[in-house]
């Protein structure tokens, strides 16, 4: 076995320089750690052109890259076995840039998610079981290298251009994967198993960007209360919605509308309960509205999937003929992109509490500290960045609060 180097991007600029290794019938490649501009290497030699600056050095280290996976490829020969690819990385990990013997990234990142489990909220523990997935399908494109001492600018930048050009998934999407990859490596730095600090410079952004969503106005809200709908599934989805209208509720908090917690306070009603997400206890104003729809059902209304909710609330929006085109502009990195949709196409579970929110922002008639405070938000940037329209409009087409 006689290791060689190629430029991981040949055609780019700059490229990272990858150690290819053929056994057995089986070729892998080791990422060894070091980025070139791609005019400074020689393809036929294999190395730095040596009147580079630190040529010689960098070439030095490409000569000891080769003798350690050589070495690692005798002793095992000499036993009469080979080494999986697998084990040869993990050892020139350890050899070469330090990284300490015991798990995989994958490995740790699987278990990092066992053990938090218990701790973590159902939406957590689905965006790190995703990010995860997510990572190990773009591994596979990316020659099976992606290991602690890889994790580097240059994964950065592809694993960018995978999602928002091969998944066509948005800036906020890579930026949640990003900002979970950190927690991660965060975590596997404390416990020495990462010695790869790339992830915290500022190339190694998390990308935030203000989603484009929409909100119904209560006058949209009130068609969809008006629908005479014979499906059971259909109603009830709908009602739930409609409840997440007026209070401003999460989806994940559907569960806590039981008679138990429908309380007196004073002459009013209220509805008290440990917020999933935040586990903080909240008491929040019932309108009538709401209080009819829980007896309509005997305060058992069912509960569907957020998927399957986020389905038929699209069909009762065209029912209601919630059909205003909006135009909804789709950020994809370098680039935005302007799309037409009929409203009821964007409606989902979350548009409820969003809708909450901006109604009573566009009121005029409640204080913003007092609308966080139902919401969850502690700084007004969020909550601004939340609702969904300014009150720069004519508060005189606002007719009522919410309904």
């Amino acid at each position: 076995m006689r290791p060689k180097f190629y430029l991981k991007r040949p055609y780019n600029t700059k490229s990272a320089i990858d150690m290819v290794c053929r056994f057995n019938g089986k070729r892998f490649k080791v990422g060894v750690g070091l980025t070139v501009k791609t005019e400074n290497w020689s393809k036929k030699k294999q190395r730095l052109k040596e009147r580079v600056t630190k040529g010689i050095e960098m070439n030095a280290y490409l000569d000891k890259c080769e003798r350690i996976v050589l070495e690692i490829f005798y002793q095992f020969k000499k036993s009469g076995t080979l080494p999986s690819p697998k084990f040869i990385r993990k050892e020139f990990g350890h050899q070469v840039k330090g990284v300490p013997r015991g798990d995989s990234f994958f490995e740790f990142f699987q278990k990092h998610i066992n053990q938090q489990e218990p701790n973590w909220q159902r939406s957590t523990f689905t965006d790190y079981r995703r990010t995860l997935i997510t990572l190990q399908e773009f591994d596979k494109q990316w020659d099976n290298d992606l290991h602690f001492h890889t994790i580097d600018i240059e994964f950065y930048e592809d694993f960018k251009t995978y999602l928002l050009k091969q998944r066509n998934q948005n800036l906020n999407t890579f930026g949640k994967r990003i900002k979970v990859l950190k927690t991660v490596l965060n975590r596997a730095t404390e416990y020495g198993l990462n010695k790869n600090f790339a992830y915290k410079t500022n190339s190694f952004k998390v990308y935030n960007s203000v989603a484009d969503h929409i909100y119904l106005t209560t006058s949209e809200v009130k068609r969809m209360i008006s629908l005479k709908l014979s499906s059971k599934s259909y109603r009830a989805v709908r009602d739930l919605f409609i409840i997440g209208c007026i209070t401003g509720i999460r989806f994940s908090d559907y569960n806590k509308l039981i008679k138990n917690n429908v309380q007196n306070m004073g002459k009013h009603q209220v509805l008290r309960f440990r917020v999933m997400k935040t586990f903080q206890h909240i008491t929040i104003p019932l309108h009538s509205k709401v209080i009819e729809i829980l007896e309509s059902w005997d305060y058992n209304i069912p509960l569907y999937s957020n998927g399957y909710s986020n389905m038929l609330l699209k069909e009762i929006g065209k029912l209601a003929e919630i059909d205003e085109e909006v135009l909804f502009i789709k950020n994809t990195g370098n680039s935005k992109v302007e799309e037409r949709y009929y409203k009821y196409e964007l409606i989902c579970t979350h548009t409820a509490r969003r809708s909450f929110a901006t109604n009573l922002y566009l009121s005029g008639k409640v204080q913003m500290h007092e609308i966080m405070k139902l919401t969850g938000h502690k700084k007004e940037r969020s909550f601004m960045r939340y609702v969904k329209a300014t009150r720069d409009i004519d508060m005189n087409i606002i007719e009522s609060v919410l309904l």
